[in-house]
């Protein structure tokens, strides 16, 4: 044993063992050991017993059995399957590791899941199993990653965004205190902002076509109104200017985003002096809101959030970005699609840390295909920021959607599983921070493995999985009360080929319907589609 006494008593010690012995015998500093039986020796005359006297427990089948048996010393041989294969695993692993970067994730894994066997209380419910074994690797990487960026970045305050930053400050606050590192870091908070809260500031200046398109990533658009309501004006307001445009229907979806009528609508002066007008007072909320938090008060900031087109930043760069103390902006997500052709002011710096478009790796593409997972176990259960308002002190405060809402009902519903998986990530957190102390391992060498992990849970699901995720509903803030529920769309059975596409466009994880049917081809067949259309 190359450990000194002290170690293990420092060891036994933290875990409340030191009480129940009464002296170590290491080899080291006797420099005897088991295997010649002389430590043994040394042990009874210190006692004054006889080999009959002693009892000896140990997993070693020639030091801790065959010798203490040879000096008539009962001996016990602890044998652990489990533990037998776990230790062969971690050696197998960390010889692996130093072959290729690749190996160090999974090594990783194994040292940090080491842990769990010793936890008490571990729970055995599926939703903390999941978050504890696939999410928690995955957010815990995400958020080692940030801390690599944010050193670089220089940033003096970092926010945690919308209902995601929930977590991910969690992790963020764990991550740093379990590594010792309280004060290298910059301070944080958590904003009550999302896309509907931000939204009416961006078009302070007016609605241009572009901003008008970013209602329209929205699969469930419904043409003007969804632009409307997406930067918080009111439709009604707008129904003649529609109808002089030739929208017959608000409410119709826009296919082609260069449709006349649209453009017609957005050319119309009145049309652009009442957005003005009416995205005024969200602009002046939003602007002390910000500066009440002290926004404006760096010259960097970083912004965190799980993604995955960082329109937020956007949104805040198109209000702000004229201001003289508007600050530098480092997007931290864990995705980026880089999917809508937005404009960023000239000092605003993005990266997706686990996902990032703009590499165009394979490799990394796998978690695209449901993104609701993330976002979802990494929400607030607290209900999304609407609107603001000032209290009594003037100081702005959020306005939380109310309850009675549908989309919000089938959140609060959902709320117990979202606080499962949570728990599970949190747990990790403490054994992926004792795993990285012990490897010493950094983001860019377990990354690859845990990109795989994701693509072993998204593309490959175990019918549990998805069994357990058919009820997983997802809400959006776009302005509506629109939900996606899972469990309405996969508990169909395809009733032939000829529906198979047609369902597919509607179901946001489409492997999820491929293992619930039995459809292996039709996996393969949607994943080599999927990565030959991002390929680099």
């Amino acid at each position: 044993m190359y450990l000194e006494s002290d170690d293990i008593s420092y060891m036994l010690e933290k875990m409340d063992l030191l009480k129940y012995f009464d002296r170590i015998y290491m080899s080291s500093e006797k420099f005897l050991c088991k295997y010649s039986g002389r430590l043994f020796s040394l042990m009874m005359s210190d006692y004054g017993v006889s080999p009959k006297q002693v009892v000896h427990v140990g997993d070693n089948p020639i030091a801790d059995h065959d010798v203490p048996s040879a000096m008539a010393i009962r001996a016990v041989l602890f044998k652990n399957k489990t533990e037998k294969k776990r230790l062969r695993l971690l050696r197998a692993y960390s010889y692996l590791s130093r072959q290729t970067d690749y190996w160090k994730g999974r090594h990783l894994l194994q040292v940090a899941h080491a842990g769990s066997l010793f936890r008490e209380n571990t729970e055995s419910d599926f939703y903390y199993r999941y978050g504890y074994d696939v999410l928690g690797p995955v957010f815990c990487t995400y958020i080692f990653g940030i801390l690599d960026t944010l050193a670089g970045a220089k940033a003096k305050r970092i926010f945690f965004l919308a209902r995601d930053g929930y977590l991910l400050q969690s992790l963020y606050r764990k991550m740093i205190s379990l590594l010792g590192r309280e004060g290298q870091y910059p301070e944080d908070e958590y904003l009550y902002l999302t896309r509907m809260t931000t939204s009416p500031a961006a078009v302070n200046k007016g609605l241009s076509h572009l901003k008008a398109m970013t209602a329209f990533y929205n699969p469930r658009q419904k043409g003007v109104y969804s632009v409307l309501k997406a930067f918080g004006l009111p439709p009604e307001e707008f129904e003649d200017s529609a109808r002089r445009a030739g929208f017959g229907n608000m409410a119709e979806p826009v296919h082609n985003w260069h449709d006349p009528r649209l453009l017609t609508f957005i050319a119309d002066d009145h049309v652009q002096a009442k957005i003005k007008a009416l995205s005024q007072p969200g602009f002046d909320i939003l602007q002390d809101y910000l500066s009440q938090h002290g926004f404006f008060s760096h010259d960097c900031v970083g912004l965190v959030d799980v993604g995955w087109n960082a329109t937020i930043q956007y949104f805040l760069g198109e209000a702000f970005s004229e201001r003289n103390d508007f600050p530098t902006l480092y997007g931290c997500y864990m995705g980026y699609c880089d999917g809508i052709p937005y404009q960023f002011p000239a000092r605003s710096y993005i990266e997706g840390v686990m996902y990032d478009a703009r590499r165009k790796l394979a490799s990394e593409r796998a978690m695209m295909n449901f993104v609701e997972i993330f976002e979802e176990a990494a929400r607030a259960t607290h209900a999304t920021t609407i609107n603001y308002y000032y209290d009594s002190n003037g100081k702005v405060q959020p306005v939380l959607k109310g309850d009675k809402s549908p989309d919000r009902q089938a959140e609060i519903e959902f709320n117990p599983t979202i606080l499962k998986l949570q728990n599970g990530i949190l747990d990790f957190c403490d054994e992926f921070v004792r795993a990285i102390q012990l490897t010493n391992y950094s983001c860019r060498e377990i990354k690859p493995f845990i990109m795989t992990l994701i693509e072993r849970a998204v593309v490959y699901p175990t019918s549990a999985e998805v069994k357990h995720f058919s009820n997983l509903v997802h809400s959006d803030d776009w302005g509506s009360d629109h939900f996606m529920d899972l469990k309405e769309l996969t508990a169909r059975r395809m009733q032939s080929r000829s529906t198979t596409y047609t369902k597919l466009k509607q179901i946001g994880w489409h492997y999820s319907m491929s293992q619930l049917n039995g459809e292996g081809f039709l996996k393969k067949l949607l994943y080599f589609i999927d990565i030959c259309r991002h390929k680099g």
